[in-house]
Formats: C-alpha cells, structure tokens, sequence
C-alpha cells in the first residue's frame, strides 16, 4: 500500500528531528561519562595517594636503607654496601637468644588464633546468620571493642585483670591473702589475659565478614531444601554455609599469614614500651626499636624487616596456593 505524500513527509520530518537530536544524546552521554571519570577519580585519589606514601614509598625507603651505612657521629651517608647489613641482621636474629622467643610468640599468636579465634568467629556467625535468640544483642557487643576506642577498652580491661579479678577470685573460691591480677603473673596468665583481649577485640570485623557472607553468598531455597532432607544444623554449616562463604575464610586465613610478623598483638597499648621480651612478637620489638632508634640503627632495622618478608611471602603465596587449590567454589 502506498503512503500519501502527507505521510511521507510526516516520516521524514521525524527522521529529520531525530537525526537532529544523536549528536546531542551523544554529547550528553559524552559528558555523563567524564563526570563520572572525575567522581571515580577524585574518591579514589586519596586512597591512592595514602598507599603511594605510606606503603610504596616507606617500604621502597627501607630497602634503600638496608643498603647504606650511617656514620655514628653525624648520621650522615657514609657509604653503600651490599651485604653487611643483612649479614648483621641475620647474625642478631640467628645468634641472640633473646630474640629466639619473638619468634615464637609470633608464631604462637597467629597459631592459637587460627586454632581458636577463627572457629568461634565461625560459630558466632552461623548463629547470628540463624537467627539465634539475642543474635542481634551478641553481634552488637561483638563489634562494641572496635568502635570504641582501643586505649579506653585496653584500660577498662586492665583495672579488671588487676582490681576484679582477685576480688572474684576471693568470693568464689574463698583465697585468702592477697590474689596477684591476671596480668601482674607473668608466663601463661598475662599471655591468656592479653590473648582473650585481643580475640574479644578481634571478633568484630570477623563476625561482621562471615555472617554478611552467609546472609548474602546462600540461597535460602538451598537451606530448605537441605532442611526438608532431613540436614542438622552442623551438617548445614559442614556442607553448605563453609563451603560458600570458603573465599571470604580464605582471605582471612591468607591476610593472617602474611601479618605474622607485623604483629604487636595489642603489647604497645598495655605496656607502652615496657613489655617483657618473653611475652613480645617481632612486630612489637620492630616497632618499639624503631621508635627509639637513630639515623644510624635504621639500616639493622630495615635489613630485618627485609629478611622476615623474605620469609613471610613465600609462606603467604603458599597458603595462598593452597586455599585456591581446596576451594570448593572454584569448580
């Protein structure tokens, strides 16, 4: 059927009016998109910049640093070397026995942590995700240690370790005389002390991962499923919830392993720079040497950092191989 000349022109006048109006959508959308381009880079500047500073450029400043020797009275340039300061560092860590123990405890720390830490914040988390009675009012009390602030906690924490405890340790079980706090029993009574605290104070960030993961990575169709089957909640939790949420366990494990040796395990704020050496990690004695040492010292410090990374990062990309290799969501 053919159109009358008033509709044919009727179809061109509308082709004409949208011809018109593409390069001005495309204009639009053109500047749609730098905006955006300049939102995206204006959040992420900071960020970047921070990183740049405080992780590239301090870490790349301590590898400089193992290479170069300070001359004691000046603290200026003396010369660049090769070796010596590695092999000094090497001999203090190898060869002191006072720093044997750090080790230990670095090990210890993360090792307890992995065996204890982790399954309970598991645990808490499976239960809140099932909406346990009070789940609400534990995951609240949970995170509590982490919005408020470390100093005032560590010191509320102290005056019961010290004050509290032998009070209640006098009324329950009846001691006489006087009862030493938690914290004043050197050994395993401080060691658990601040280990409780600090598995208390970690719990926060952990029960808040895991239960967003089990809320958000399983289907609930698949839990009724399971449940109309006949599935205990440990069975759910063996063969459903962990394998689901196994990347964020995954990460968690992986970041651990690579912090080994960075941490203070909450030392500093208990005991300023006081800490025995048979309770300290080596990011608590790294720390503390850093804050009292010279321009001349920073070389042996750096080159013992330089030697626990050479340690830690292989350890990190071995987990790291590992936890991708056993990963059930990865098929």
């Amino acid at each position: 059927m053919a159109l009358s000349n008033e509709n044919v022109q009727k179809l061109e006048h509308e082709n004409t009016v949208l011809n018109a109006n593409e390069p001005q959508k495309a204009k639009k959308k053109g500047m749609s998109k730098k905006a955006d381009l300049i939102f995206y880079i204006c959040m992420i500047a900071y960020p970047v910049i921070q990183f740049c500073i405080f992780y590239v450029g301090v870490n790349f400043n301590s590898i400089i640093l193992t290479f170069q020797k300070f001359d004691p009275k000046t603290g200026e340039l003396m010369e660049w070397v090769l070796w010596d300061n590695l092999g000094d560092a090497l001999k203090k860590m190898l060869g002191e026995e006072d720093l044997f123990p750090l080790l230990m405890n670095s090990l210890k720390v993360y090792g307890l942590s992995f065996i204890i830490s982790v399954p309970l914040g598991l645990f808490f988390s499976f239960g809140i995700y099932k909406k346990i009675p009070l789940g609400n009012f534990f995951r609240v009390m949970l995170f509590m240690p982490s919005i408020i602030s470390g100093v005032i906690m560590v010191t509320i924490y102290m005056i019961f370790c010290d004050e509290g405890y032998p009070e209640i340790a006098k009324s329950l079980f009846g001691a006489t005389g006087r009862v030493k706090g938690l914290l004043e029993n050197k050994g395993v009574s401080d060691f658990g002390a601040i280990f409780f605290y600090n598995t208390w104070f970690g719990f926060g960030g952990g029960v808040l991962m895991y239960s967003n993961a089990m809320s958000g990575n399983i289907s609930p169709e698949m839990v009724e499923a399971a449940e109309l089957e006949g599935c205990s909640g440990i069975k759910e939790f063996i063969y459903i919830t962990f394998p689901l949420i196994f990347p964020t366990f995954s990460t968690f494990t992986i970041t651990g392993v690579a912090g080994i040796f960075t941490n203070q395990f909450g030392l500093f704020t208990f005991f300023g720079s006081a800490a025995g050496k048979y309770i300290q990690t080596y990011g608590y004695y790294l720390y503390i040497e850093t804050l009292e040492a010279t321009q001349t010292t920073y070389p042996l410090l750096a080159s013992m950092g330089v030697w626990l990374t050479l340690v830690a990062a292989p350890m990190t990309f071995i987990v790291k191989w590992f936890m991708e290799k056993i990963d059930p969501t990865a098929d």
